[in-house]
């Protein structure tokens, strides 16, 4: 509001529009790859980092990146990141060289549509695919060439017995971004009744589901690519351990008190987890 001081020396106030505050804006998750860069996107912009905090590259994009997003690393240093209602893939190489470094992996304009809410990706370099988890709808398997190989919901029914969503069909699908195991290739993924998923990537088979809803219905995955997955629930800083070729929880631990609503573990690639 502006005062206005009249000749009668009182004073009157004009109230001017209202202040729409400015969305908010931050950096994505970063992708720290083994040349020790750093990869993250501002918006519609790539950033690349060296490891001392200094910008190597800007790349624009077309599209808004999500920020709450970590970009994933797949084969021939591509990488794969979720902008708007499309999966971007960057070819590093062309970055050094360069020449236009970004296309869009899957979108309308490679005819895929429905991409309205895609929860997560992942990529298992080892069977060429791109994992894509998109709300509501289910998980979707691509190759590298954007081939739709399967999709799968979260209940089937195989052999006349409905495998997943013991509580219910209606109402029940993945909430959580897909993580693949550096060791056996499986993809894990949660549902929002609490149960955990461990799926075959090449055939799309439930291998096993355990239920975790006695714990709680939100927590994060970790692969620990040393036998055991990670169900964090940070409300309770509680950290559950599963063994991964059967899904029987091989300890419990209290950690914490975590940051975040979101924050889970991280595992290099010898198992060991840091907070």
């Amino acid at each position: 509001m502006i005062p206005l001081i009249s000749s009668d020396s009182s004073q009157h106030w004009i109230t001017g529009p209202p202040r729409i505050p400015k969305p908010e804006t931050r950096l994505s998750y970063p992708l720290i790859t083994d040349e020790e860069k750093i990869y993250t996107c501002l918006e519609k912009t790539i950033l690349v980092f060296n490891n001392n905090g200094s910008i190597i590259n800007r790349i624009p994009l077309n599209h808004t990146c999500n920020p709450g997003m970590t970009p994933v690393l797949g084969a021939s240093r591509k990488i794969y990141m979720i902008a708007e209602n499309r999966v971007l893939k960057i070819n590093t190489m062309k970055i050094r060289a360069n020449e236009s470094a970004w296309e869009v992996f899957l979108g309308p304009e490679t005819g895929v549509q429905g991409l309205n809410k895609i929860i997560g990706l992942a990529v298992s370099i080892s069977s060429s695919y791109v994992i894509v988890a998109i709300e509501r709808r289910g998980l979707f398997g691509y190759r590298y060439d954007g081939r739709l190989k399967w999709s799968i919901g979260p209940a089937v029914n195989p052999t006349g017995y409905r495998q997943g969503c013991r509580r219910g069909f209606i109402g029940c699908f993945f909430i959580s971004v897909p993580v693949i195991d550096l060791c056996d290739a499986n993809i894990y993924v949660a549902n929002n009744q609490g149960e955990v998923y461990s799926v075959s990537i090449r055939t799309r088979r439930f291998k096993w589901i355990q239920d975790l809803s006695w714990l709680d219905r939100n927590f994060t995955i970790t692969a620990g690519n040393n036998g055991l997955l990670y169900a964090t629930v940070p409300e309770r800083s509680i950290i559950v351990a599963l063994d991964v070729l059967t899904g029987s929880v091989k300890w419990q631990k209290v950690i914490g008190p975590l940051s975040t609503q979101d924050s889970a573990p991280v595992a290099d690639n010898r198992g060991n987890l840091s907070y």
